[in-house]
């Protein structure tokens, strides 16, 4: 019984640790490309403000991405820390 709640508390670590590497593989994508094309200044100002919530909304969604990645990854050290013996002294 210990070595499936075992395998399966190393599987939920390991899920979480791979939604946290999602999570910077998105960062990475988000901020390598430019939220506003073509080169005109006036297209730049007229469009700033949707730039702005759209970059704002994105890095929001990011840190509540590796929020929950790191609890599913706590949750699994947890339940693999519960399958241990316990000394009774």
């Amino acid at each position: 019984m210990r070595g499936a709640a075992r395998l399966v508390a190393v599987g939920l670590f390991v899920a979480g640790v791979a939604i946290i590497f999602v999570v910077f593989f998105m960062a990475r994508g988000l901020f390598s490309h430019p939220l506003i094309g073509g080169n005109p200044a006036d297209a730049l100002l007229d469009r700033l403000g949707e730039a702005a919530l759209v970059m704002l909304f994105r890095v929001l969604l990011l840190i509540v991405m590796s929020i929950c990645g790191a609890l599913i990854a706590s949750k699994g050290v947890q339940m693999y820390l519960a399958t241990l013996p316990h000394d009774d002294r």
